[in-house]
C-alpha cells in the first residue's frame, strides 16, 4: 500500500520594502530543517538580489520570481504553477516571501486556483509581517498594500524596535492592532524572534486571509522599478553618495557593483545604506531602484551625473506590474 503523503505546510512572510523580510527569513532558517523546506523568493524589480542574501548553505531549493508582485495578474499564474510544483517535492514547509510591494487583497483566490490545480495534499498556515517600526504607521496611512499585509496577517513583527523609542512604540503596537486586533505582535530587533514564537507561526491556523480592511482613496502615487546599470567598475564612495541622494525619491535601492577592488552587495532603504563584499563577478553596477515618486528617470540620471563619470544607462519597468 502506498503512504498517503503528509501535506505541505504554506507560509508567506510579506512586509514593505526594507522591513527586514530576508533578515528575518535568515535568522529563523537556523532554527528548521533544511531537508524540510523549499523557498519561493519574489522581487518587484527584474534582478534577483534576496535569493542570493538567503543563507540556504545550498540545502534547500529555491525559486525565484521576479519582475511584478506574486498577488498581481503578470506574475500569479507562475506563482501558482511554482507552489504546485513544490507540493511534489519531498518538503514539509514551503515559505513565500513576497515582494515589498506585494498587495494580498487577492490571496483568497491564489489559494483558491491552487486547490483546484495541485493533485498533493497542502495546508496554508498563515502569514507573518515584518513591520518597521521606525515608518510602518505612516506607511499604513498611504499604502493601501501595506494595509492589506498587515489585516491579511496572524502574526506581526514589529521590527528595528531598537530604533525608536518607548512612546514610538507604544504608538505603532496601538495603531497596528487598530488595522489586525486579532493579529499576535511581537516586537524584534533584527527580525529575531524565540522557537517557541517560530513554533506557534508554524503549528498555527489561518484566519485573517479573508479579512477585510477599509481601502484608502488616496493620492498614493504607484512605485516604479528602475534597473541601473554600467559596464565599468565604479568608485564606492562616489556610489554611495550617489545611493543616499536617490533615497530621497526611493524606497529601496538594492544590487550589486564592481569597485575595482571586488563586488560589493549594496542595500539601501530610508537614510541607511549598507555595503558587504560578495562572491559575485561583476563588470560594472546594477541596482534596482524602486521609486517613491512616480516617473523619477530624469532625477536619476541628473544625480549620477553629478557624482560619477561612469557611463550609465538606467531603464524604468513596473508599471505593468500592477492590476
Amino acid at each position: 500500500m502506498t503512504a498517503t503523503k503528509e501535506p505541505v505546510n504554506i507560509y508567506f512572510i510579506t512586509g514593505f520594502l526594507g522591513s527586514g523580510k530576508t533578515t528575518f527569513l535568515n535568522h529563523i532558517l537556523t532554527m528548521l530543517p533544511a531537508e524540510k523546506i523549499g523557498l519561493i523568493i519574489n522581487e518587484f524589480g527584474q534582478l534577483g538580489v534576496d535569493g542570493e542574501a538567503v543563507d540556504t548553505g545550498g540545502r534547500i531549493p529555491i525559486r525565484e520570481i521576479n519582475n511584478g508582485q506574486v498577488f498581481c495578474g503578470c506574475v500569479s499564474g507562475s506563482f501558482v504553477e511554482t507552489i504546485c510544483e513544490y507540493l511534489r517535492l519531498p518538503i514539509r514547509h514551503l515559505i513565500v516571501e513576497t515582494s515589498g510591494m506585494a498587495n494580498p487583497h487577492n490571496i483568497a483566490t491564489i489559494l483558491e486556483a491552487v486547490a483546484r490545480k495541485a493533485e498533493e495534499p497542502y495546508e496554508y498556515r498563515g502569514m507573518i509581517c515584518v513591520a518597521d517600526a521606525t515608518r510602518t504607521l505612516e506607511l499604513a496611512e498611504a499604502v493601501n498594500a501595506v494595509r492589506e499585509q498587515l489585516a491579511k496577517s496572524e502574526y506581526v513583527i514589529v521590527n528595528k524596535v531598537d530604533l525608536v523609542d518607548s512612546l514610538r512604540l507604544d504608538q505603532v503596537m496601538e495603531g497596528l492592532r487598530q488595522l489586525n486586533p486579532d493579529a499576535a505582535f511581537w516586537a524584534t530587533e533584527f527580525g529575531r524572534i524565540t522557537e517557541d514564537q517560530l513554533l506557534s507561526f508554524l503549528n498555527g491556523k489561518a484566519r485573517a486571509f479573508t479579512r477585510e480592511v477599509e481601502r484608502l482613496e488616496t493620492e498614493f502615487v504607484r512605485p516604479l522599478n528602475y534597473l541601473l546599470e554600467t559596464r565599468e567598475p565604479v568608485k564606492l564612495d562616489a556610489l554611495l553618495g550617489f545611493v543616499h541622494s536617490a533615497l530621497d525619491v526611493c524606497y529601496r535601492i538594492k544590487g550589486y557593483a564592481s569597485t575595482g577592488e571586488g563586488t560589493v552587495l549594496v542595500n539601501g532603504v530610508g537614510d541607511q545604506v549598507q555595503t558587504r563584499p560578495v562572491g559575485r563577478e561583476s563588470a560594472g553596477v546594477e541596482l534596482i531602484l524602486i521609486s517613491s515618486e512616480g516617473d523619477i528617470g530624469e532625477r536619476l540620471n541628473g544625480l549620477w551625473e553629478e557624482r560619477l563619470d561612469v557611463a550609465v544607462q538606467i531603464q524604468e519597468k513596473g508599471r505593468e506590474y500592477w492590476d
